[in-house]
C-alpha cells in the first residue's frame, strides 16, 4: 500500500475537504478569542509543521483553521515514521489536505512570527469581525411624524 493510501485508511478519509471554514459562526469566534486557536488562524499562509498523535509529520502552507483547530494544508510533504530511534522517514507529496484537531499534537511556529502580537491579532480580527456584522444587521428605526405616526411611502 502507498502512503497516501495508508493516510487516507488512517484518517478514514478526514484527507478530504468536509465543508467550507471560511465563516465563523459566533460560537466559533467565541471559542476562537478564549482559546489559543485564534493565534493558529493568524498562521494562514504561513508555511509550517505539524506533529500528529501517530508521529506523522506534515509539512505545508496553513489554508484555514476552524474552532475545532481542524486545520486545511496545501502543497503537504508528509513524513511517515519507518524507525523512530532512527528518525527514518518515508516521504509522499499531496497537494491537500485537511487534519481533523484531536489528531493533532504540536504545531510548529515559524521563527519569524511573533506570538503575543499574532495573538493580539487574532483577537482584534475576530472582534472586528464580530462588530462589523452585528452594525450590519442593525434595524434601522422607521421614520415617524410628530404626531408618531407612520408616514405613507406612496
Amino acid at each position: 500500500m502507498n502512503l497516501t493510501g495508508f493516510i487516507n485508511d488512517e484518517y478514514q478519509g478526514y484527507t478530504s475537504h468536509s465543508k467550507s471554514m471560511t465563516s465563523l459562526s459566533s460560537r466559533d469566534r467565541a471559542i476562537s478569542v478564549k482559546t489559543l486557536i485564534c493565534f493558529l488562524q493568524t498562521l494562514i499562509g504561513q508555511k509550517t509543521w505539524i506533529e500528529l498523535k501517530n508521529d506523522f509529520i506534515l509539512v505545508g502552507t496553513v489554508k484555514q483553521v476552524d474552532a475545532c483547530m481542524n486545520i486545511e494544508l496545501s502543497e503537504v510533504l508528509v513524513k511517515k515514521p519507518v524507525n523512530l530511534v532512527n528518525s527514518d522517514y518515508n516521504q509522499s507529496n499531496l497537494d491537500y489536505m485537511f487534519v481533523k484537531g484531536t489528531r493533532i499534537r504540536y504545531v510548529s511556529v515559524p521563527d519569524e512570527i511573533d506570538v503575543i502580537e499574532n495573538i493580539n491579532q487574532g483577537i482584534e480580527n475576530i472582534r472586528s469581525h464580530h462588530s462589523q456584522r452585528v452594525n450590519s444587521t442593525r434595524r434601522v428605526p422607521k421614520a415617524v411624524n410628530k404626531d408618531n405616526s407612520v408616514p405613507n411611502s406612496n
